[in-house]
């Protein structure tokens, strides 16, 4: 299981970087003094999960059609107690949920390009609850051909979409800030 203090340094780099998310983030810096295992979906009050932002050599973004809920998102869940560090989980649930294995991490640290938060109403484990997921997004290339094979318990479709089309314009602007370095 992914520990606290990989969350917390993860954050504190990434505020660092970003100041201005400091009160958009607020219910996951909050969460982060309760001293609760924050990588643990039984955390009903809100709990880390990862995902990986995937550009091809045409600078397209891969997004999946999540069954549950009827809307194209990132790759991306929940961490599994056999997760260690956020970018390996990140990088296991591309693979889960694309079989795109041949991902690589953008940048020498591997940090989040983005992290973002939302409610989540149908979250397993944690039924009738509305907790926040605090999703870590990493942004990986994929520079071969390899086919998509989708997790169909949990997938509809698949998609790649121009880099720069997502709706949450600041996310646009990290992931392109990110590939330019």
């Amino acid at each position: 299981m992914i520990p606290n203090e990989q969350v917390h340094r993860a954050v504190e780099r990434y505020l660092g970087e970003h100041p201005g998310d400091k009160e958009y983030l607020r219910e996951l810096t909050e969460a982060m003094g309760t001293g609760e295992l924050l990588a643990s979906r039984l955390r009903a009050e809100g709990h880390v999960t990862c995902g990986g932002i995937v550009v091809n050599e045409k600078r397209e973004m891969l997004q999946i059609l999540h069954g549950k809920f009827g809307r194209w998102f990132f790759p991306g869940g929940h961490t599994e107690p056999e997760d260690y560090t956020l970018l390996g989980a990140a990088a296991r649930e591309v693979e889960e949920e694309t079989g795109l294995s041949d991902v690589e991490p953008v940048g020498v640290e591997a940090e989040p390009v983005h992290i973002g938060m939302h409610r989540v109403s149908k979250c397993g484990g944690n039924e009738g609850a509305e907790p926040w997921h605090f999703d870590f997004r990493y942004l990986f290339r994929h520079r071969g051909e390899g086919d998509l094979s989708l997790q169909l318990e949990e997938v509809d479709d698949a998609r790649w979409a121009p880099v720069g089309s997502h709706s949450n314009d600041i996310l646009n602007e990290r992931v392109e800030a990110a590939l330019a370095r």
